[in-house]
């Protein structure tokens, strides 16, 4: 399977869509008239709930995978919304838009700053005056209290068609260097055989509140608040949104 499949079929049936209150967080910051983007916006765990909601909302993703579970999952419900399938830091988009925003700590998986750079400024230059962008960023608890090993975990989940997806990873911190890198295999198992396996490695950085500021205002957004949300996924984990306007 290629493009990490198995991982997003495996979000798809262990998360689904956003909380609630997530949903109304976002919903209350997107435009008021025309369309507002989802960038990284995944298998659409916000996209779609928003969508279903009647709202605007286009969105954009590096994966084809990903963009292909969030069409079908728009189709399922009778709905469909402008995807685009493009690199953040590369974005050209046909549209400009009053309210962008990058949830779930998406954003943290540039770990190279050049590009993290690179993706803001390309939002940026999507937006209209008076527009927002939003950016969620997440501390993992491994984060802030560095394991002296590996963390190992394994969780499992079922999906649509009953067969369960097994989530083995291995996670290492380097707390000098702001980077997690993360070792992961998925296998998707019928009763005791195994039909399918993807091994991935993936790594995301993290940002300080003063930094997450500094980064969208060199980005060219002039007005930067910093909160906490009122909604976790993970036990221990700590969440910060950076709302910046044009």
């Amino acid at each position: 399977m290629s493009d990490a499949a198995l991982r997003h079929a495996f979000d798809l049936a262990s998360r689904g869509d956003a909380s609630a209150a997530e949903i109304a967080f976002y919903a209350d910051r997107l435009a008021a008239s025309g369309p507002s983007l989802a960038a990284m916006c995944g298998i659409g765990r916000l996209l779609v709930p928003l969508v279903t909601a009647g709202h605007n909302v286009h969105g954009v993703d590096s994966s084809a995978t990903a963009i292909g579970i969030c069409e079908a999952r728009l189709a399922a419900r009778s709905l469909t919304a402008p995807l685009f399938r493009q690199p953040a830091a590369e974005l050209n988009l046909p549209f400009r838009y009053g309210a962008a925003f990058v949830a779930g700590g998406a954003l943290q998986r540039i770990v190279d700053p050049t590009r993290a750079f690179a993706a803001l400024s390309r939002l940026r230059a999507h937006l209209l005056a008076p527009a927002l962008l939003v950016v969620e960023l997440v501390l993992p608890p491994e984060v802030q209290h560095a394991p002296g090993a590996p963390l190992v975990e394994v969780r499992t989940a079922t999906d649509a068609d009953g067969a369960q997806i097994v989530w083995r990873s291995e996670t290492r911190v380097d707390v000098e260097g702001r980077r997690v890198e993360r070792s992961s295999r998925y296998e998707r198992r019928e009763g005791r055989a195994i039909v399918a396996r993807e091994d991935e490695r993936s790594a995301f950085t993290w940002y300080t509140e003063t930094e997450i500021a500094d980064l969208l205002r060199s980005a060219g957004f002039a007005d930067v608040e910093v909160m906490s949300p009122l909604w976790s996924d993970v036990e221990g984990e700590q969440r910060i949104v950076a709302i910046a306007r044009m």
